[in-house]
């Protein structure tokens, strides 16, 4: 999801491994990924929802998060000041029409 902060850790460790995998080759490496959109979960509210309030509801608390908030001040990205999670519908549907308009993959 866009909008998802494991989403973000992901990616970030994904494109660090394959840097380091090219440094270590013995020969040019050449890494193809397809990037799907994925809404992680369609109930958050059309404005979205409070970051708490969210985690009550849908996960039963904000236990799950406080690995989330450790892991992302390594790399930088405060998340334990996140507030608000966002509806990302907007978001997929305009991937979705730059992929009709122009090619390529959400």
């Amino acid at each position: 999801d866009y909008a998802c902060p494991w989403c973000y850790l992901g990616h970030r460790a994904l494109c660090e491994a394959m840097e380091r995998y090219t440094a270590r080759a013995a020969r040019e490496v050449r890494f193809e990924t397809a990037w799907r959109s994925v809404r992680l979960d369609e109930s958050i509210k059309a404005k979205g929802e409070e970051r708490t309030a969210y985690h009550l509801r849908a996960l039963g608390g904000e236990a799950w998060a406080y690995p989330l908030f450790k892991r992302g001040e390594a790399v930088g990205a405060s998340f334990a000041d996140w507030r608000w999670y966002c509806n990302s519908a907007r978001a997929h549907q305009l991937a979705e029409w730059a992929v009709r308009e122009h090619g390529g993959a959400a």
